[in-house]
C-alpha cells in the first residue's frame, strides 16, 4: 500500500502499534480512570464527515497476581480514495484486546483485523507478550475463511525499556498529577512488533484548545508527540481528569462524544447503512500543466511544489536522494505556504548486471525477507518466481522478466476492498494498482533471490501527478524498476517521500502535509539527450511558424506543404485542415503500453500494419464513399502513444496522393534541440507481428 493508500485505511498509530516508555516512573493516579470514564465512545471525522467510530472498555482484572487494567477496544472505518478515474472504498475493522498496568505498562495485546467483505475479507490476528527476556510477537494473515496465508510470522524481542501501551497511557498520569510542564520533555519508545524497532518519541505542551465535551466547553491540555524517527506528529487534549478528548493524526481527527450523541451513526455503520458517496474523499492526484506526454523520455524535470499550511499538520519535508535533488525551500507567510523546488533526475545504469543467480550477502539480508504480506516460502510465490527466472543467468534480465510477468498478468485499475492484498492473494485475483504491481513484483524478486525494496511517493502521468508505489532494486548496483509500466530502470518522473519497508521512513510525515493542499508547476525539462527546456513559456513548447506547426513536449511537427493547409498547435496535439485532408494528432505518454494489438480495440475498418517515422502502426481504414475515407492510426513510439484521425476526400488516387504527402511533411521525433529536425535517431524496437 503502497502507503500513499495507508492513510485512508489505517485508524491512528496508538491504537494499532506497540508503544513504550522510557521514563521516570510517576506517583499512583489520583483518580482512577478505570472507574471514571469505563466506556468511553469516539467519533472519527475526515472533512468534518464521520469515517468511523472506535469503543473503548476499560476494567480492572488480576493476572498472574497482579492488578491490571484490561482496555478492550473497537474501531470501524470506512474511508474512500480517489486518484484520477479511480474511486475506492475502504471499509476496516479491528478489536484489540490489551492488559497494561495503571502507568501503561503493556503485559499483553492481542489483535484482531478484518478488512472488505464476503469472499474479499481478510483478518489478520496478532499477539503480543511480556515474557523474561522482552516481548513475543506472533501475526498471521488469514482469508475470507479464516485459513493461514502463509504461516504465522514469530519474533522474540529481548528490550531493557519498561514498554507500555500507547502514549495516553503514558501520559494519564503525568495529566493527573499535574506533572506536565510547558519545559517538560516525556520520552518514550514505539516498539514495533514485526521488526522490534524502538522509536523514541518526545511529548510536549503545545496551546490549549476549548472543546465541548457533553455539551459542556472545557479548555483541554494540549500534548504534541512527535516521532523522532519518522517525524510524524500526532496532537492529543485531556481533561484534567486524565479524559482524552480529542486527537489530531493527519487530515483525520478523533473526537470524544456520549453514546448518546454517536448511538445512531454506530447502528448505520453496522448495518452498512453508510453511503459511501457520501464519504469525504481523499483526492490524491494533483493536475499540473504543461502537460507531459513525453513523460517516459525525462532525463530531468524541474518541478514547483507548493503547500498549503494547516494546523496541526506540517508540511512536508522532502529530502535529497538518488532521485531527487532539492533545490530549495520557502515560507511564503503572506500565502500560508510553504515552497519547495525540487530536481527529478533518472534512476537507471544500462551497465548495471550481475551474473544470475547472485551470490546470498548479509547486507541484502533486509531486502530478501518474507513479511506477512509478502510469503516468499509460499508454494505458490516460490514456484511461480522460479517458472519465471527459469534459465536466465543475468540479473537484471531476470528482473525485467518479473517485472513483464506482474505488467501483463495483473489486471489494472482499482484495488478491491482490502488496503493491501499479501502476494499470495494478489497471484489469486490477477488484479490491483500499483500497490499490487509493487508487493507481488517485490515478493518475487526476493523469492528469485533479487533484492528488493518498496518505494512511496509521487509519480507524473502526464497532465496529473498520483500517489505511487514502485521498487529499487539490486542488480549488480541498486537502479529504480516499476513493475506497473513493466519497466526495469526509471526516468524522472518520480517524487520520492521513502521506503515503505523502512521503519524509520518518513512517508507519513510527508504525505499528511501534501494531499489534497498541494499545487506543483513544471518549470524545466530535459528529454532524452536534448537540452533542459523552460517549461513556464507556451511559445518555446508549441506553436505555429511560417513553414511548420511543432508540439515540443509530444514530439511532433508537421511541415506546411500545402498553400490551403492550415495548422493549429494545442498543448498535447496538432492539427492540419486542408480542402482535401483533416488531421488530428495526439500524444501520450504509454503507461508501459507497447503492443501494437493492446489499447487498440476501439479500431474499426480494414486493418493493415504501416510503418510511419520507422515506427510500425496498426492503422483502420473506412471507406465512406470513393471520394471519401477515414484513417485511424494507433501506435506505441519512443515511450509515446500516438493517436493519428485523418480524413480524406477525392479520387482514390488523389487520396492517396495527399496521404502521401502528409506524411513527408510529418515527423516524430526524439527530442533534438529543433523540433523542425526530420531524422529519428532513437528507434523504438519493432513490436513483434500480432498474432
Amino acid at each position: 500500500m503502497n502507503f500513499y493508500r495507508s492513510i485512508a485505511l489505517l485508524f491512528f498509530g496508538t491504537f494499532l502499534v506497540f508503544s513504550g516508555i522510557f521514563a521516570q516512573e510517576v506517583a499512583p493516579e489520583t483518580l482512577d480512570i478505570v472507574s471514571l470514564y469505563p466506556n468511553r465512545w469516539y467519533r472519527m471525522e475526515r472533512q468534518r464527515q464521520m469515517i468511523g467510530y472506535s469503543y473503548v472498555r476499560l476494567s480492572w482484572v488480576e493476572y498472574e497476581g497482579q492488578k491490571l487494567i484490561r482496555d478492550q477496544t473497537e474501531f470501524v472505518q470506512l474511508s474512500r480514495r480517489k486518484i484520477a478515474h479511480m474511486d475506492d472504498v475502504f471499509s476496516s475493522s479491528t478489536l484489540i484486546d490489551i492488559l497494561r498496568t495503571s502507568t501503561g505498562e503493556m503485559i499483553r495485546e492481542r489483535t484482531l483485523g478484518q478488512e472488505g467483505s464476503g469472499q474479499d475479507t481478510r483478518y489478520s490476528k496478532s499477539n503480543m507478550e511480556k515474557d523474561s527476556t522482552g516481548y513475543t510477537y506472533k501475526i498471521e494473515i488469514l482469508n475470507y475463511q479464516q485459513k493461514p496465508l502463509g504461516e504465522a510470522k514469530v519474533h522474540q524481542h529481548p528490550v531493557q525499556e519498561t514498554i507500555s501501551l500507547d502514549g495516553e497511557s503514558v501520559l494519564i498520569p503525568y495529566i493527573q498529577n499535574k506533572q506536565i510542564q510547558p519545559s517538560s520533555k516525556i520520552e518514550f519508545f514505539l516498539l514495533d512488533g514485526e521488526t522490534g524497532t524502538r522509536y523514541k518519541h518526545e511529548a510536549t505542551l503545545c496551546e490549549p484548545e476549548k472543546i465541548k465535551v457533553a455539551g459542556i466547553e472545557k479548555e483541554c491540555i494540549g500534548v504534541q508527540i512527535l516521532n523522532t524517527g519518522t517525524q510524524s506528529k500526532q496532537y492529543y487534549y485531556f481533561q484534567e481528569d486524565g479524559l482524552l478528548t480529542r486527537i489530531y493524526n493527519g487530515d483525520t481527527t478523533l473526537f470524544y462524544c456520549t453514546e448518546e450523541e454517536i448511538k445512531q451513526q454506530v447502528q448505520n455503520f453496522k448495518k452498512g447503512k453508510v453511503s459511501a458517496n457520501k464519504l469525504p474523499t481523499l483526492e490524491t492526484a494533483v493536475h499540473t500543466s504543461p502537460d507531459l506526454p513525453g513523460a517516459f523520455n525525462l532525463k530531468t524535470l524541474t518541478v514547483e511544489i507548493s503547500v498549503k499550511k494547516r494546523p496541526h499538520i506540517d508540511p512536508p519535508d522532502f529530502s535529497t536522494n538518488h532521485w531527487q535533488e532539492v533545490i530549495s525551500r520557502e515560507d511564503v507567510p503572506d500565502k500560508e505556504m510553504v515552497r519547495y523546488v525540487l530536481k527529478l533526475k533518472d534512476f537507471d545504469k544500462s551497465e548495471a548486471t550481475t551474473a544470475y543467480p547472485m551470490e546470498s550477502k548479509p547486507e541484502f539480508e533486509e531486502h530478501l525477507k518474507a513479511t506477512p504480506l509478502m510469503q516468499i516460502e509460499h508454494p505458490l510465490v516460490k514456484e511461480t518466481a522460479m517458472e519465471i527466472v527459469k534459465g536466465e543467468t543475468d540479473a537484471r534480465k531476470a528482473a525485467q522478466k518479473i517485472a513483464d510477468y506482474v505488467y501483463l498478468n495483473l489486471s489494472k485499475g482499482n484495488s478491491g476492498v482490502i488496503g493491501q492484498y499479501s502476494a499470495v492473494e494478489i497471484l489469486q485475483n490477477k488484479y490491483g494498482d500499483c500497490s499490487e504491481h509493487c508487493l507481488l513484483f517485490t515478493a518475487l524478486c526476493r523469492a528469485a533471490g533479487i533484492p528488493a525494496r518498496r518505494m512511496s511517493g509521487l509519480v507524473c502521468l502526464g497532465n496529473l501527478w498520483g500517489p505511487h508505489a514502485w521498487n529499487e532494486i539490486w542488480v549488480g548496483e541498486w537502479i529504480g524498476a516499476d513493475p506497473t509500466t513493466g519497466d526495469i530502470g526509471n526516468v524522472a518522473r518520480y517524487i520520492s517521500a521513502g521506503y515503505q519497508d523502512d521503519p524509520f521512513s518518513t512517508i507519513e510525515a510527508i504525505t499528511k502535509g501534501f494531499y489534497g493542499y498541494a499545487t506543483i508547476r513544471l518549470l524545466s525539462a530535459s528529454f532524452g539527450d536534448g537540452e533542459e527546456v523552460d517549461l513556464t513559456g507556451k511559445e518555446t513548447l508549441y506553436g505555429v511558424t511560417e513553414t511548420h506547426a511543432f508540439n515540443y513536449l509530444s514530439g511532433i511537427s508537421i511541415q506546411k506543404k500545402q498553400a490551403d493547409w492550415k495548422l493549429t498547435a494545442l498543448p498535447n496535439r496538432l492539427v492540419l485542415r486542408g480542402d482535401h485532408i483533416s488531421v488530428d494528432i495526439s500524444v501520450s505518454p504509454d503507461q508501459g503500453n507497447r503492443h501494437l494489438d493492446t489499447g487498440s480495440y476501439w479500431m474499426s475498418g480494414k486493418v493493415s500494419y504501416p510503418e510511419i517515422q520507422g515506427v510500425r502502426c496498426k492503422m483502420g481504414e473506412e471507406v465512406y464513399s470513393p471520394k471519401s475515407s477515414r484513417k485511424t492510426i494507433w501506435a506505441p513510439a519512443h515511450r509515446r502513444i500516438m493517436t493519428i484521425r485523418a480524413e480524406l476526400k477525392g479520387t482514390p488516387e488523389e487520396q492517396a496522393a495527399i496521404w502521401q504527402e502528409f506524411l513527408s511533411a510529418f515527423n516524430l521525433y526524439s527530442w533534438k534541440k529543433s523540433p523542425e529536425s526530420t531524422s529519428n535517431e532513437i528507434q523504438p524496437k519493432t513490436p513483434e507481428e500480432p498474432k
